[in-house]
C-alpha cells in the first residue's frame, strides 16, 4: 500500500509501506546505526533509493540542497528517521 509522509521540512515522500518490511533494508539500516559504513559509506544512498527509490531520492537531495548545492548529511539522516517514524504505523511495529 502506498504511504504518503510529508515531512516536517515541507518535501512529501511516497512509497509502499512493505519496503519497510524489507529485511534488505532492514539490514542496511543496522549497519548503518552499529557504525558500520566507514567501509561502506555508500549505504546510505542505498538505504534512500530502496526506500524512496532513485527518483523520489534525488528530488529529496535537490529539495535539501543548500545554495550552493551541498546536501548536509546530518539532515538526510533526519529526513531518514522521520519518514521510517511516520511511514511505521503500530501494526507493523
Amino acid at each position: 500500500m502506498e504511504k504518503e509522509v510529508k515531512l516536517k521540512n515541507g518535501f512529501t515522500a511516497v512509497f509502499n509501506d512493505k519496503v519497510l518490511n524489507d529485511y534488505r533494508l532492514i539490514k542496511e539500516i543496522g549497519k548503518m546505526q552499529r557504525g558500520e559504513i566507514e567501509n561502506d559509506i555508500y549505504i546510505v544512498v542505498d538505504v534512500f533509493e530502496r526506500l524512496l527509490g532513485k527518483e523520489q531520492a534525488e528530488a529529496l537531495e535537490e529539495f535539501l540542497a543548500d545554495d550552493e548545492g551541498r546536501v548536509d548529511i546530518d539532515t538526510m539522516y533526519g529526513a531518514l528517521e522521520e519518514i521510517i517514524d511516520k511511514g511505521t504505523d503500530e501494526k507493523n511495529r
